[in-house]
């Protein structure tokens, strides 16, 4: 499996009033990254790593990896809201 961090679909300040650019640059260059760094680290301990992201978040949770259940389903959150059309 390879998880990309690709850039936003639209620009950082195309939500503002709601949602300012700041918070839309912060969400994924940190929160997203870090789910997908500590996932990635994760996948030594397991078989997931060539399984596609929502794959990861059912097997994990069934076979109780929560760690990796955590990471794995933020990370699916993350990467579904940002590629959602506005």
């Amino acid at each position: 499996m390879k998880i990309e961090l690709l850039p936003p679909i639209f620009s950082g300040d195309a939500l503002e009033p709601l949602i300012t650019a700041r918070i839309l640059d912060f969400h994924p260059g940190k929160h997203l990254a870090a789910y997908v760094e500590k996932l990635l680290a994760q996948f030594h301990e397991t078989s997931l790593i060539e399984k596609p992201l929502d794959e990861v978040v059912r097997i994990a949770w069934k076979k109780g990896h929560m760690a990796v259940f955590n990471n794995a389903a933020q990370a699916w959150n993350h990467i579904f809201y940002w590629e959602s059309p506005s």
